[in-house]
């Protein structure tokens, strides 16, 4: 317990900080209603198929020379893994259309490089979602769910890179009448 409460908020051979901070941060900054800043979430791509051709510690090795070429580029902002092949960086400085150059620059800077694995170079495929805290999330875990979700939706576009929009007040209007009508019907056994 006493080595535990000592040790460094960062993995020293990754410069990563752990989750449990960058979650407790995030908390924080959405609690004292933060405006400038936000999320960058980064997710390699075909993460199974790299696995099968690679192999598992193979792929462990590479996600750890990922993350320190994100933590030397990053310097100051927070970056933790987030899952198998994705990482979370966290911007208290920037403004959405900045964020949004980051995660271009954070992609093709990975992508970019020739990474080893197996002794052979290797180069990734990535998609990054953005979300700014502009957008007044309540809740950590709402952010993220958001981020991620634009991350995965940025594979289907070419750039690769895609932010964070919330429901239009005409689509999320279209959306409650449609729920209504759905309701009602089940409620009178009317649906067809």
């Amino acid at each position: 317990e006493g080595r535990r409460a000592r040790r460094p908020d960062k993995d020293a051979a990754t410069g990563l900080v752990y989750r449990k901070t960058l979650l407790q941060q995030l908390e924080k900054d959405i609690a004292d209603g933060h405006a400038v800043g936000g999320l960058v979430f980064l997710e390699l791509e075909n993460l199974g198929l790299l696995r099968e051709r690679i192999g598992l510690t193979a792929l462990e090795i590479l996600l750890g020379d990922v993350a320190r070429l994100l933590t030397q580029t990053l310097v100051d902002q927070p970056a933790t893994r987030f899952g198998d092949g994705s990482f979370l960086v966290l911007d208290r400085q920037r403004d959405e259309p900045a964020l949004e150059a980051l995660a271009i620059q954070l992609r093709q800077l990975l992508m970019e490089n020739a990474f080893q694995a197996l002794g052979h170079p290797l180069r990734l495929r990535l998609s990054a979602g953005v979300a700014a805290f502009r957008h007044g999330f309540g809740q950590p875990d709402a952010m993220i769910n958001a981020v991620e979700k634009v991350a995965r939706d940025a594979r289907l576009h070419e750039r690769g890179v895609q932010r964070y929009e919330p429901p239009r007040a005409v689509e999320a209007l279209k959306e409650a009448t449609l729920l209504g009508l759905v309701r009602d019907a089940i409620a009178n056994d009317t649906l067809s």
